[in-house]
């Protein structure tokens, strides 16, 4: 199954180029909602930017640029899940559930084959507080598989989910109220042939000024 890159294409103004200042700029709120979603939904994120007559970024364009950028870096900054523990109900081989956590995108988890359903649980070791949840499917090995999943978190002695979706693909993110567990459990419910992950992170989203 082969991964194919979908585009989301916006601008920072209402319009395709500049007319004047008293054209719509976009807000860093809305820019950074679309951010998020296509970024972090399997998408690759094309900002058309409108140089005004002195053919420079206009002063307001370029101050919600930086309020993204802000946002941006400083969420994905430091990864929670960077130093946890990860296994997995099933792995194949040397494709165990420690790869999603080691940083490298070219080692991966997998199940056995016919598996089409497994859990991940990601102990971190101590509680830490997080929003925010980043994961990446061995699209180049493997292609994109997984159709549907949930992230739950140990909380009372029980899993509770808090967030779930479908398309993983190169990059799912999701976001949700922050929450504080040292442990988390990573469902996969549904998948062509057997699913992978390459990747999974953990962060504290950064707010707006």
């Amino acid at each position: 199954f082969y991964w194919k890159p979908a585009e989301t294409n916006t601008t920072t103004r209402h319009g395709w180029f500049y007319r004047d200042e008293k054209q719509h700029v976009k807000p860093a709120s809305e820019l950074i909602d679309v951010w998020f979603r296509s970024i972090g939904g399997n998408s690759v994120f094309l900002l058309n930017l409108n140089p005004d007559r002195r053919g420079l970024i206009p002063d307001r364009d370029a101050a919600v640029l930086r309020e993204l950028g802000k946002v941006t870096k400083g969420t994905f900054k430091h990864n929670l899940a960077q130093h946890a523990r990860a296994r997995a109900s099933n792995s194949q081989g040397n494709h165990t559930a420690k790869n999603i956590v080691d940083g490298n995108l070219d080692s991966y988890w997998m199940p056995e084959a016919g598996q089409e359903c497994a859990d991940i649980v990601v102990d971190l070791k101590d509680k830490q507080a997080f929003n925010c949840v980043l994961l990446q499917e061995s699209i180049r090995a493997r292609g994109q598989r997984v159709e549907a999943f949930a992230i739950d978190i140990w909380e009372d002695q029980a899993w509770r989910k808090v967030t779930e979706g479908t398309v993983i693909g190169y990059k799912s993110i999701k976001r949700f109220p922050l929450v504080t567990a040292s442990k988390l459990r990573i469902r996969i419910l549904a998948s062509r042939l057997c699913p992978t992950l390459s990747f999974f992170g953990l962060y504290r989203r950064e707010s707006l000024d």
